[in-house]
């Protein structure tokens, strides 16, 4: 019970850590192509 509990928290962890990435490359993604919109 403790096992499973344990890497349900690193799961979590790891989803947490993917998604906070995820966003910040979207984020300056979406910075470029409004930079590119604004100067093409």
């Amino acid at each position: 019970m403790v096992k499973s509990n344990h890497l349900l928290c690193l799961f979590r962890c790891d989803t947490i850590k993917f998604l906070k990435l995820f966003s910040t490359k979207s984020i300056l993604f979406q910075t470029e192509e409004a930079k590119s919109t604004l100067s093409g």
